[in-house]
């Protein structure tokens, strides 16, 4: 509606934005989709449950922990044969992991690098705090299936 109460051509495009479909997608698929999206992007899945504090929150923390890590490593922290072991914990991190793997896949080691170390624990914590933050998608989707039940169940 317009200013005053006419319809404008643009009026259907000031509404909120909503994945189609998603909030009437069975339970476990919605639970899914969640935990996938949350893998890729940090913090994506609180973000389509509604928790867009929690969403934004977790998406910093992890991906400023591993650009840091990044940054100390002078780019070279993700690297398969190299750093196979960090690597399981750095690729919970997702998206970003999967995209500074195929940027340095081919990058040699040619130099001191001094906070290569410190690198590649800010990079693994980066990982191993999205599992945390996983587990409490997860949590949070058995809290609100349990909510609705108990709303069924008064109603």
């Amino acid at each position: 509606m317009g200013v005053l109460g006419t319809t404008t051509p643009f009026s259907h495009a000031v509404r909120p934005v909503q994945l189609a479909g998603f909030m009437n997608a069975p339970s476990s698929m919605r639970l899914l989709i969640a935990l996938v999206l949350g893998w890729l992007i940090p913090g994506a899945g609180h973000f389509l449950y509604g928790r867009k504090a929690k969403a934004i929150y977790f998406g910093v923390l992890i991906i400023l922990a591993f650009v840091s890590g990044m940054w100390l490593g002078e780019g070279c922290v993700v690297h398969s044969v190299k750093f196979g072991l960090y690597l399981i914990a750095q690729i919970w991190v997702g998206g970003p992991t999967l995209l500074a793997l195929d940027l340095t896949q081919y990058e040699r080691i040619t130099r001191d690098i001094p906070y290569l170390d410190v690198g590649l624990l800010f990079t693994a914590v980066a990982g191993l705090l999205n599992i945390v933050v996983l587990v409490d998608l997860y949590e949070t989707h058995l809290r609100d299936r349990d909510a609705a039940k108990e709303r069924g169940a008064l109603a």
